[in-house]
C-alpha cells in the first residue's frame, strides 16, 4: 500500500532504492516519457570526475521488520516518505539554522575569462551550416529520425560551447535556416516525435541569443565581474554589459527557455531570471512572486521541501505569529491569484477572451540548483537549470508562531517537459575548464 515502508506509489523497496525514491507522478512525467536508456542514467546521477563530487553509500537498518537504507528518508521527492514519524510534516526540521556570516574586503576586479574554442573559421562557418542538412534529412518520411535526432542534439551542444560572431553568423546563414526550418515545422503540423521539444527548445533559445548578438554563449562569465581575496573568488553583475536584463520582475519566462543552464546563480539574475542575491523567492509586492530558486541554503540543515518534478512542496521563510515573511506573502498573493483569478472559467466566455484574460497570469519561474539532495532525480548535476512555470495551487499554515507555510506548486501543462539531461557532459566539462582558468588568472 502508499505510503508504507516497502511500497511507494506501486513501486518496490528494491526500485525505491535504486533511485533514491524515484517522483510518484514519474509516468505522466516529462522524465516518465524518456526512453529507458536516458532515464536510467538521468535517475543514476553519477557525475563526473571533473565535478569533485561523489555520490553517497547506502547502509541499512531495520525499520518495522522491513530492511531499509539507514539515509533511506524520501521526504525531498515524496509527501509519502516511510520514515516520517505519524502526525508529522517531516522527517527534518522544517527551515534550517542560520550560520553566521563572515565579511570580507574583495580585491582587484579582474577581467572576464576568455573560453573561446580554437577552431579555423571556414571549419566554425561549416559546423554551423552542418544543421542545414540535418534539416532537411528530417524532412524525409523514411529517415532514421532518431539517429538524426542525436545528431542534432549533438550539434546543438556544440553550438552551446563555441564561440562565434556576427561574420560567422552572416556566412553560414544559420539564422536564416532556423527560420526556415520553423515554417516548416508549422506549416506541416509536425509531431514531436519527428522534431522532439528538447530540439525545438535549444533551437529556440539559440536563435534568440545570436539574434540579440549574445554569441559568446561559451563563456558562463559573460556579463559578470570577478574579484579575488586570498583564496576566494567573487562575482557580482557588470551593469554596463549590452546584454544585462535588469528586468527580473515580470511575470512569464521573460525570454528564458525551459532546460537553459547557469554555471553561477548570479548569471540567472544577469539574464533576468531572478531578482535576488540571496533570497531563493522573487516577487513584486501585491502581486506575488515571480520566481524561485529551488536549493539547499549555505545553512545548517536543509528546508522541508519535497519535489516531484511537476509538483513542488515549497517551504517559505519564518515570520512572526501573524506577520508573514515579505518572502512568505509573495507566494500567499500568488496562491490568492491562483485561486480567485487564473483558474476561474467565466460564464459565457469564449476562447478569444480567454486567451486575452490569461495573458495577465502571474506563473512562478522556477530554477533547480546542484545544490538539491542527492537523491532527487530532478536535480541538475551542476549549476542552475530554468524548469518552466509554475502555479502556486494550493497552501498549508504548517507552524503558526512562525507563519510557515508549506506551498504546492504545479508545472504549467503547456510548456515543455523538464529537461533532466541538461546541463550536458560537454557544458560540464567547459564549466570546469572555466572555474580551473579562474584559479590560474589569480
Amino acid at each position: 500500500m502508499a505510503g508504507q515502508p516497502g511500497s511507494h506509489n506501486g513501486l518496490t523497496l528494491a526500485e525505491i532504492q535504486a533511485i533514491y525514491g524515484i517522483t510518484t507522478n514519474a509516468h505522466n512525467s516529462a522524465f516518465g516519457r524518456m526512453n529507458s536508456e536516458t532515464r536510467d542514467a538521468a535517475r543514476s546521477r553519477k557525475l563526473p570526475d571533473f565535478c569533485g563530487f561523489s555520490e553517497p553509500k547506502l547502509h541499512y537498518r531495520r525499520h518495522n521488520g522491513e530492511l531499509l537504507p539507514s539515509d533511506g528518508c524520501i521526504c525531498a521527492v515524496s509527501t509519502n516518505c516511510p520514515w516520517k514519524p505519524s502526525g508529522e510534516h517531516d522527517c527534518r526540521s522544517l527551515v534550517p539554522a542560520p550560520k553566521p556570516s563572515h565579511d570580507g574586503a574583495l580585491g582587484h576586479i579582474g577581467p572576464l575569462i576568455n573560453t573561446h574554442i580554437s577552431k579555423d573559421l571556414h571549419q566554425i562557418i561549416l559546423t554551423v551550416q552542418y544543421f542545414e542538412k540535418l534539416a532537411l534529412r528530417l524532412q524525409d518520411d523514411h529517415a532514421n529520425f532518431p539517429q538524426i535526432h542525436q545528431h542534432i542534439r549533438k550539434w546543438l551542444s556544440d553550438m552551446r560551447c563555441l564561440s562565434i560572431d556576427e561574420e560567422i553568423l552572416a556566412l553560414s546563414n544559420i539564422l536564416e535556416i532556423f527560420s526556415d526550418f520553423s515554417r516548416w515545422i508549422v506549416k506541416n503540423n509536425v509531431s514531436y516525435r519527428r522534431v522532439p521539444e528538447d530540439i525545438r527548445g535549444d533551437m529556440v533559445w539559440l536563435k534568440s541569443r545570436w539574434q540579440k548578438g549574445d554569441w559568446n554563449l561559451a563563456d558562463p562569465l559573460r556579463g559578470l565581474k570577478i574579484a579575488y581575496k586570498n583564496d576566494c573568488i567573487s562575482r557580482s553583475l557588470d551593469k554596463d554589459w549590452k546584454f544585462y536584463n535588469p528586468a527580473w520582475n515580470r511575470f512569464g519566462h521573460n525570454g528564458l527557455v525551459p532546460g537553459v543552464t547557469w554555471r553561477y546563480y548570479i548569471a540567472i539574475m544577469r539574464d533576468g531570471g531572478h531578482g535576488s542575491p540571496e533570497a531563493g523567492i522573487s516577487g513584486i509586492t501585491g502581486q506575488g512572486a515571480v520566481s524561485v530558486v529551488l536549493s539547499v541554503p549555505h545553512t545548517q540543515g536543509e528546508y522541508a521541501d519535497w519535489d516531484e518534478g511537476n509538483k513542488i512542496g515549497y517551504v517559505s521563510t519564518t515570520g512572526s505569529k501573524d506577520h508573514p515573511s515579505a518572502c512568505t506573502q509573495f507566494l500567499l498573493d500568488s496562491h490568492d491569484w491562483y485561486v480567485n483569478s487564473r483558474k476561474i472559467k467565466v460564464e459565457g466566455e469564449d476562447e478569444q477572451a480567454e486567451e486575452e484574460r490569461k495573458k495577465n497570469d502571474r506563473p512562478v519561474r522556477v530554477f533547480r540548483s546542484w545544490k538539491l539532495p542527492l537523491k532527487n532525480t530532478w536535480r541538475p548535476r551542476n549549476g542552475f537549470r530554468y524548469d518552466g512555470l509554475y502555479d502556486v495551487v494550493d497552501k498549508e499554515l504548517i507552524d503558526p508562531e512562525r507563519a510557515l507555510y508549506r506551498f504546492t506548486m504545479e508545472r504549467q501543462h503547456d510548456q515543455w517537459g523538464i529537461r533532466v539531461d541538461q546541463p550536458d557532459d560537454q557544458t560540464l566539462l567547459l564549466w570546469d575548464q572555466c572555474a580551473i582558468a579562474q584559479k590560474t588568472a589569480k
